[in-house]
């Protein structure tokens, strides 16, 4: 299977529609992609995947669970527990 190019310039939303390949794979991606990016733009681009999401009903609690565990392990714990409590508001507030 070939492996997408990461440093071509696409989209937002297509950069972050889930890629064919190992779910690793995505999740490096998803680091490189949003690594230089500063925690006001991080927190822009989630609460708009997010709201997105909701509102087309494909965002679940379960799926943001599932992004915190994902992401968690690359975080330091000060990050871990700003994104926990970011998720847990997220889940209580469905109308993002």
């Amino acid at each position: 299977m070939k492996k997408p190019k990461f440093d071509e310039q696409t989209s937002s939303k297509e950069n972050f529609e889930p890629k064919e390949n190992a779910a690793g794979d995505d999740m490096s991606a998803a680091i490189r992609r949003y690594s230089g990016m500063s925690e006001s733009a991080l927190m822009t681009e989630l609460l708009a995947r997010v709201a997105e999401g909701r509102r087309s009903g494909t965002l679940t609690d379960a799926d943001l669970d599932d992004f915190y565990a994902k992401a968690s392990p690359v975080l330091d714990q000060t990050q871990r527990e700003k994104l926990k409590g970011l998720v847990e508001g997220l889940k209580q507030n469905k109308q993002s």
